[in-house]
């Protein structure tokens, strides 16, 4: 698994209706070179919450030399897609929460953080890969995914492209 941090801006950029795209002029040295496209369901292969689950991406090296190159670069599989709500179980007013999923084979793999599971929310997990599914948000109590059967009832597990909705309600703290 990828160890350590990244410093500097890091060159990206979006591809035209041809699917070329090119990293600005005068950045040279090794680049990884990956594709997505999330309103189609395919995740961002820069992520290893989801790269795991692909092929490995492409390396592009630049130098003054040789500053172009070309590649072609694969989307990957489809992520399974999660659609839904969050709101407050007694009021019923929408919440933007902080949400956590795991890999359940290795729970070093994660992705966390505030703006997953906003009031009406849309996210992209890897296919065919059990992953635990955590909301909180301060004031309310944890809720964690557990509709599921078997062995993985606490785990969701989507094919690609596979949609599960899940309206979520978290209950306040003390009630």
């Amino acid at each position: 698994m990828p160890t350590g941090g990244i410093s500097g801006a890091i060159p990206w950029c979006k591809s035209d209706e041809s699917g070329s795209c090119a990293i600005s002029p005068g950045n040279l040295g090794s680049f990884t070179v990956t594709a997505s496209k999330e309103e189609d369901g395919y995740p961002k292969q820069t992520m290893y919450f989801y790269a795991a689950v692909n092929s490995k991406p492409e390396i592009v090296i630049l130098s003054h030399e040789q500053p172009a190159q070309s590649t072609l670069v694969h989307l990957g599989k489809k992520g399974g897609i999660l659609i839904g709500t969050v709101a407050d179980a007694k009021t019923g007013k929408p919440l933007n929460a902080n949400a956590e999923f795991r890999w359940v084979s290795d729970p070093r793999i994660f992705l966390s953080g505030s703006g997953l599971t906003n009031a009406r929310f849309r996210i992209l997990v890897p296919p065919d890969v059990a992953v635990t599914m955590v909301v909180s948000l301060d004031g309310y109590e944890n809720w964690s995914y557990s509709l599921g059967r078997g062995e993985l009832r606490n785990a969701i597990l989507l094919r690609p492209g596979e949609e599960l909705a899940l309206d979520l309600r978290l209950r306040p703290k003390g009630e």
